[in-house]
């Protein structure tokens, strides 16, 4: 056992790397997060302290988007665990915003350390994800080296096709969020790997849900520590509700040993502007990345009727699985209600168009 366990920590001290160019490139567009900054430190001042002394005062009626910076001292980091094309790279600007702590990612691309970033992207367990975070959890190491998680959900409908973008600039050596492929591209490409990937989908929300915080409210066994927060894409973006879900974000990484997050509502709500919106940027400050998507073609990604019925039943799946879980339970049941109304949509498109070139051919036929 012992030897066991001194293996799993030589691994987890280890800069694992991608297998491969594909998915080396595929992360690296993914997260769109710029390197470590070099900063040079003042004389008789070691180089991690001055780095934490950023100026973290605020203008009265303004915000100031802060820096992503080692911290001071090792912390324990928060695993970002989202399916890939849910927003990690606009969830990596906001935390480092609201932190003035950088952030890293499972594959150490940007070389930030695991115990020097406050979160930790990843995909695990879609395949996209570094898979050693299986042996590592295998040894009981997981939860010490990631004592809590954020999950980052977005509905299934526009997660999977936001991959499929990502693997199609890769595919074209394209620049990331450039593009959008062809729709007779998604149309093939969903065929054949949509009920693989609504099924990782499925996978990746339930692991984090099971190993995480309990159903009650994500809170470890002993009910002391909130191991575990549930946003969504959509409500980060959401004009609402956005500023809510960064203040649910900002008070989840204050409660970090070694991380003090901006918590006051008009602060992080300014912040949340400029990150989210680009509220008075012109070009965008340091820690505030273009962060919507630009990508050009057309955004329209349709599904065929039994592509929304699997959705749908596998979401219901999810739910009947995990009943008491209340932080996972009320957005599956939203997003069980929107797949359904885009399904009625779709189902009336397709009867519309239907009826329409029927009125064609036949009056093709009187002439």
């Amino acid at each position: 056992i012992v030897s066991a366990l001194t293996i799993a920590y030589i691994l987890i001290s280890t800069s694992f790397q991608p297998d491969n160019t594909i998915r080396r490139k595929l992360q690296a567009a993914d997260d769109g997060q710029p390197q470590p900054q070099q900063i040079a430190p003042a004389a008789g001042i070691p180089l991690e302290v001055k780095s934490s002394k950023q100026d973290r005062s605020q203008p009265p009626g303004d915000c100031r988007v802060l820096q992503g910076l080692p911290p001071t001292q090792n912390i324990a980091p928060v695993f970002a665990a989202s399916y890939p094309g849910s927003g990690a790279k606009m969830s990596w600007n906001l935390i480092s915003g609201l932190t003035g702590v950088q952030t890293g990612d499972d594959w150490l691309l940007n070389g930030v350390q695991w115990n020097q970033a406050v979160t930790v992207k990843t995909h695990f367990p879609h395949a996209e994800g570094n898979q050693e975070l299986a042996n590592m959890a295998q040894y009981g190491v997981l939860k010490q080296t990631f004592p809590r998680v954020m999950i980052i959900l977005r509905h299934p409908m526009h997660a999977i096709p936001g991959y499929h973008n990502f693997l199609y600039e890769v595919e074209q050596g394209l620049a990331g969020h450039s593009t959008r492929a062809p729709i007779s591209v998604w149309n093939q490409w969903r065929d054949a790997h949509f009920q693989e990937e609504m099924n990782r989908w499925i996978q990746h929300a339930a692991y984090w849900a099971d190993n995480y915080g309990s159903p009650e409210g994500g809170r470890s066994p002993d009910g002391a520590v909130l191991e575990r927060l549930v946003v969504t894409y959509e409500g980060l973006v959401s004009d609402k509700d956005g500023p809510a879900n960064a203040l649910a974000v900002a008070n989840f990484l204050d409660a970090t040993e070694g991380v003090s997050a901006i918590s006051g509502p008009r602060l992080v709500k300014c912040i949340w502007e400029k990150v989210i919106k680009y509220k008075g940027q012109g070009p965008p400050e340091a820690g505030a990345r273009d962060l919507e998507s630009k990508r050009s073609g057309s955004s329209f990604r349709p599904y065929t009727l039994k592509q929304y019925d699997y959705m749908i039943e596998s979401m219901e799946a999810l739910v009947a699985s995990h009943p008491d879980d209340q932080q996972l339970r009320p957005i599956l049941e939203s997003y069980i209600g929107w797949a359904k109304l885009e399904r009625v949509a779709r189902d009336e498109s397709i009867a519309a168009n239907k009826a329409a070139a029927d009125a064609n051919g036949a009056a093709a036929a009187v002439q």
